[in-house]
Order: C-alpha cells, then sequence, then structure tokens
C-alpha cells in the first residue's frame, strides 16, 4: 500500500491505496471517470452509496475523490481497501506539503 493524494479543487486529500493505483494514479483516475460518464453501460450511479452521492452541476454530475475511492473499493479492489488517512491544508496547493507526502502521486479532480 502506497500513499496519493487526490483532491475536487479543494484540500487534498491523503488515501493509502493499493501500490499498482499509487504506481497508475493518472489512468486508474481517467478510467474512473470515463466509467461515470458512459451512460450508455447505466452505472454512473451504481458506483455510489448514501455517503458518496454525486452534486448536480450546471453542465452535469460532479464527483470527488470519495465516489473515487469508494469505486476502488467496491468495483477494482474490494479484497484490498484503500483508507483515507488525512486532509492537507491549502497550502498544499503553493507547494508547501508534507515530506511524508511530498513524493506522492496527486489528482485533482
Amino acid at each position: 500500500m502506497k500513499y496519493i493524494l487526490v483532491s475536487a479543487d479543494s484540500d487534498p486529500s491523503v488515501y493509502l491505496v493499493p501500490d499498482i493505483v499509487a504506481e497508475n494514479l493518472d489512468q486508474y483516475c481517467l478510467d474512473f471517470i470515463h466509467e461515470l460518464y458512459d451512460f450508455t453501460n447505466g452505472r454512473e450511479f451504481e458506483i455510489t452509496d448514501n455517503n458518496h452521492t454525486p452534486s448536480e452541476q450546471e453542465n452535469g454530475v460532479c464527483y470527488d475523490e470519495t465516489g473515487f475511492i469508494y469505486w476502488l473499493n467496491k468495483e477494482k479492489f474490494p479484497n484490498e481497501q484503500s483508507k483515507f488517512v488525512e486532509t492537507l491544508t491549502w497550502e498544499a496547493f503553493n507547494g508547501v506539503i508534507p515530506e511524508a507526502y511530498k513524493d506522492c502521486p496527486w489528482f485533482n479532480f
């Protein structure tokens, strides 16, 4: 398990995820987005629960990093669950990241 940083134009959150996700974070995030917006498969709301429902935006549906983690845990790695560690402050967007997470991959939804 490795650390990642994920955010949705908000304070970045740190999660512990399977190594393969951390090593290919951009690809997993893009796969998540692609699967959500492939409305022909009828799955766009199946991967959410009552705590991770999408918010309606002017141009469609918007998901955040909690939906991504839920998708990883439910769809991709049910036997190797990703776990929330902590939320960082906005200073992270200014390049001030705690040393422990300095080299972690980061994706902003």
